[in-house]
């Protein structure tokens, strides 16, 4: 396995709360200075979580992560994992507490998030099943994709719960979703493929741009009005 250095970009509490409170572009800025100082290195951008305040982490290569504000149960799972050099495949933040880690092995940790989820989450462990993805839309509505085509979801709109619903029946390998402001979402599923529905319309564009340049989209991620593309794996398009 190859060693990615950690790189941690640490912001005071009271800095960070600032930023939340006043400054969310600040946060914002810090995020895309450390997207490209990622991409320029072409480390593999692995997944991002941005919450409700802006506080933001990135994953990327096969243990490295950075940030600029973590619940400090959160940054000691992410340092455990690269410490012992576990690969992490997967986070998601809501709010300031509440946070889901996806690493090798089927592993799973998760804290301040819905009962059901849990259960869910220690289920498809508990049976074998990969764990692929986990989004949250809001507090109570999230989505869990699993195995090659699988799903499960807890009030999630319905025009996406019918996406996933044929894509299932497609056999069709649903790889990622992502939300934007409790109505809109992406999806990501094999070969390539992207389908959408009420996201922001420079959004819509920049993808069908990506796609009609053959590039390969592996993630996007929202913040208000704001997302970040990333695609080929180290690349990245904002609107910020």
């Amino acid at each position: 396995m190859k060693k990615i250095i950690l790189i941690i970009v640490i912001v005071s509490i009271s800095t960070s709360m600032l930023f939340s409170q006043y400054d969310v572009d600040g946060q914002l800025q810090k995020l895309k200075e450390e997207l490209e100082y990622i991409s320029n290195k072409k480390i593999p951008i692995i997944d991002i979580a941005i919450n409700k305040n802006a506080d933001w982490v990135i994953i990327y290569g096969d243990i490295g992560f950075s940030y600029n504000y973590l619940p400090s149960s959160a940054s000691k799972r992410l340092t455990k994992l690269n410490s012992n050099e576990k690969p992490i495949k997967n986070i998601e933040l809501f709010n300031d507490s509440s946070w889901v880690v996806l690493s090798e092995n089927n592993s799973y940790s998760v804290s301040a998030v819905p009962e059901k989820m849990t259960s869910v989450l220690k289920s498809l462990n508990k049976k074998g099943k990969k764990i692929n993805d986990v989004s949250f839309s809001s507090p109570d509505s999230w989505v869990i994709l699993y195995g090659g085509c699988g799903y499960a979801y807890h009030k999630i709109p319905e025009t996406a719960s019918a996406k996933l619903k044929y894509l299932n029946e497609e056999n069709k390998s649903i790889l990622r979703i992502e939300f934007y402001n409790n109505k809109g979402w992406v999806i990501f599923y094999e070969n390539g493929g992207v389908t959408f529905k009420d996201i922001p319309a420079d959004a819509e564009t920049k993808i069908k741009e990506l796609i009609s340049e053959k590039k390969n989209i592996n993630f996007i991620k929202f913040f208000n009005d704001k997302w970040f593309i990333i695609y080929d794996e180290y690349f990245y398009e904002t609107n910020f």
